[in-house]
C-alpha cells in the first residue's frame, strides 16, 4: 500500500498546501490532555519533496497544541516514506505521549 493510501485509511485528510510546496495530512484525535484552543488535538503529516535537491522525499509528523498558555510543536522529522509507513502507529503514540508528559505531565 502506498504512503497516501495509508494515511487516508488512518483517517487523516488532506488539505492543500500550495504555498509550502508540500503535502499536508491532518488527524484528529482526543488524548489525555486537549489544546486549550481547540476541542481536540491534531496530528499534522507533512511530505515534502526534495528529490529535485537532494535525491529523496522528506517527512514530519508534528504535533501543535496550546496547554497553559503555552505553545508546544512536538515533532520527528527527516522521515522517509518507507519509515512512515512502517512505523506510523508508533510515530502517532510516541508524538501523543511527549506532548501530554511535556506540556501536562502526565505519565
Amino acid at each position: 500500500m502506498d504512503l497516501i493510501t495509508l494515511l487516508l485509511k488512518r483517517g487523516y485528510k488532506e488539505y492543500n498546501s500550495q504555498k509550502t510546496g508540500a503535502r499536508f495530512f491532518q488527524k484528529k484525535f482526543m488524548g489525555k490532555v486537549v489544546c486549550d484552543c481547540n476541542d481536540a488535538n491534531f496530528i499534522d503529516i507533512e511530505i515534502y519533496d526534495m528529490r529535485p535537491v537532494i535525491g529523496c522525499t522528506m517527512i514530519q509528523i508534528s504535533l501543535k497544541a496550546e496547554k497553559q498558555g503555552r505553545w508546544w510543536d512536538i515533532k520527528c522529522y527527516g522521515l522517509s516514506e518507507k519509515e512512515l509507513g512502517k512505523n506510523i502507529a508508533s510515530l502517532e503514540k510516541k508524538i501523543i505521549k511527549a506532548f501530554e508528559t511535556v506540556a501536562w505531565g502526565v505519565k
